[in-house]
């Protein structure tokens, strides 16, 4: 567009036609074409020699930072954030929703004809898409598409005699009973489970380990498979004492005394160890947690306590998926029940309960000095980038020579096994949908497992 700026002197005032604008021209008036928003000013000196300063601020329609939308999904009361993919029977109410990350000032619109920031529709007899199109104020456009696959089996299981719940990657305790019962759209059909058992059902009794269980299901000459991958966590668990690592598995960082009473998660250091180095050890029914640079010890808060060490207030209990060097870390005590967990690169408090992977935030890695030792630690990888796009690395430590890589959806199929070697694995994901999705590495003496978020490029 054609713009022209025309600044006026005051009421009065006798125009001395000084005039300087921000660009360069000396003119009162300017006119302009406008390509992208900007701020235009100009200077006015009247006849005593005294400068003003006006301004004008030009929005070009769309020159603007569109609206970061994050999507979930909703299905038998089960809420899946960051995923635009999902599977479900005909029939199944099915919720669709957009979160805004910068106010949501604008207007949605769904292929529905909704125009709020969820949609509700029922999945059909065949896989169909739903987008969303948000149109800021100042004009610019955000569109997300999501994609119902249609099913005719979905996973469901059963804890100790719970209501049955849906989803296909389970999180139980150790010693819990256990009832894999997936549900079909059709009466009738075939069932064969990885066991070679035919019911329509598994029972898994004082469930002591997780494992990967498969369950094939031919209705009208038509077979569907469904995955269950289980892992199971040890409530106060008994850690071994020693020295650790503690990691974030999410970010990769480590947490690190860097001088201060708030200790960090950063990059490996390996020029100053002890700085990352964390000495676990038991102090009655619980244990303590200090730095190896300093001594101090990290208070029920997550920060080096400036307070004289109190066992019944500085100490906490671990929970521990087992397989895996994933842990949960609970007050206790005096210091109340509240969980840790992990923001900002620093360790705060998040409240009750440990139900899914993300109430285990920390990997807790054993210490040893020599390279000899590290061969029988639990299994550390390094997975990245993540999220990821078209394609990630895996990328294995030395002692390991190979491992079975094996990617779940969040209906527990598994939707890319390839066999990894030592060193870096280059793998191509840019078939999967945008999603969030559990993976697992197996060795022959460890297991371990991560989440990975792929996002459209």
């Amino acid at each position: 567009s054609t713009i022209t700026l025309m600044p006026v002197p005051p009421e009065g005032e006798t125009n001395t036609n000084l005039w300087e604008w921000s660009n360069g021209a000396t003119t009162q008036n300017l006119q302009l074409q406008v390509q992208e928003s900007v701020i235009y000013r100009v200077k006015y000196t009247n006849s005593y020699g005294v400068v003003s300063t006006q301004s004008f601020s030009v929005s070009v329609d769309g020159d603007c930072l569109p609206e970061i939308l994050k999507p979930s999904i909703s299905l038998y009361n089960v809420t899946y954030d960051d995923t635009t993919t999902i599977a479900a029977m005909p029939g199944t109410r099915v919720t669709l929703t957009l979160s805004p990350t910068y106010g949501g000032r604008g207007n949605i619109v769904w292929n529905t004809n909704a125009t709020t920031w969820s949609t509700s529709i029922l999945a059909g007899t065949s896989d169909k898409d739903y987008s969303a199109t948000f149109t800021s104020k100042c004009g610019a456009v955000t569109a997300v598409t999501f994609h119902i696959h249609s099913t005719y089996v979905a996973p469901f299981y059963q804890v100790d005699g719970d209501p049955l719940q849906f989803g296909g990657a389970i999180l139980v305790e150790k010693g819990s009973n256990l009832l894999l019962k997936p549900k079909s759209y059709k009466k009738g059909g075939d069932w064969i489970w990885s066991d070679g058992s035919t019911g329509d059902s598994l029972s898994l009794r004082n469930i002591q380990t997780g494992g990967h269980f498969w369950v094939k299901y031919t209705y009208n000459n038509v077979a569907y498979q469904l995955d269950y991958v289980i892992q199971v966590y040890e409530m106060n668990y008994a850690i071994a004492e020693g020295n650790y690592y503690v990691k974030d598995p999410d970010t990769y960082g480590y947490l690190t005394n860097d001088g201060t009473n708030l200790p960090v998660f950063t990059t490996k250091n390996d020029s100053d160890i002890t700085s990352q180095i964390f000495t676990i050890t038991k102090d009655g029914t619980r244990y303590k947690m200090t730095s190896t640079k300093g001594d101090g010890y990290i208070n029920e808060l997550g920060v080096f306590g400036t307070n004289p060490y109190y066992t019944s207030w500085n100490t906490y209990s671990f929970h521990h998926i087992l397989n895996t060097n994933l842990y949960a870390v609970q007050n206790g005590g005096s210091s109340g029940t509240e969980y840790w967990s992990i923001s900002n690169n620093r360790i705060v408090g998040r409240g009750d309960g440990i139900e899914t992977l993300e109430g285990f935030p920390f990997e807790l890695i054993p210490y040893y000095p020599t390279a000899a030792q590290t061969i029988t630690n639990p299994l550390s990888l390094k997975i990245y980038p993540n999220p990821v796009t078209d394609q990630f690395v895996v990328e294995l430590p030395n002692e390991v020579k190979s491992a079975q890589l094996m990617i779940f959806d969040l209906c527990g199929r598994v939707v890319k096994s390839v066999r990894c070697h030592q060193g870096k694995n280059k793998l191509n994901c840019s078939n999967l949908e945008p999603s969030v999705y559990l993976g697992t590495l197996i060795t022959k003496q460890n297991k371990s497992s991560f989440k990975m978020i792929k996002i459209d490029r």
